[in-house]
């Protein structure tokens, strides 16, 4: 029986990639697969030539940033009074952040480049 293994891959960060050896490649794959989908994280597993294994976690879909529609934005506006806290919850929401206007008199959170 398996013991319980502390899995390097579960504390990457977007772009950080993790080797694991050749006797524990197989069981990695499987394990990669199983966290990314309960922790909604997106891997990339690379078989190497050595026979290890290399996971890289990669960016989610649909993190490109978070619009707001001109009647959300109210909303918004109603929740935080004061521009400090709509810019918490910006960060909250979007990270580091641009905020754009948009067309329709909403608003576009858009990571800033780490």
């Amino acid at each position: 029986m398996f013991s319980k293994m502390k899995w390097p891959f579960k504390n990457l960060a977007v772009g950080e990639s993790c080797t694991i050896p050749e006797d524990l490649a197989e069981r990695a794959k499987r394990y990669v697969h199983v966290y990314a989908s309960q922790s909604n994280k997106r891997m990339r597993c690379t078989s190497n030539p050595d026979g290890s294994v290399t996971v890289t976690r990669i960016p989610e879909k649909g993190l490109n940033g978070v619009r707001f529609t001109a009647e959300e934005l109210a909303l918004l506006h109603q929740l935080f009074p004061n521009k400090t806290q709509l810019r918490a919850f910006g960060r909250v929401v979007a990270g580091p952040y641009s905020a754009f206007r948009t067309e329709d008199g909403g608003v576009f959170f858009e990571p800033k480049a780490v």
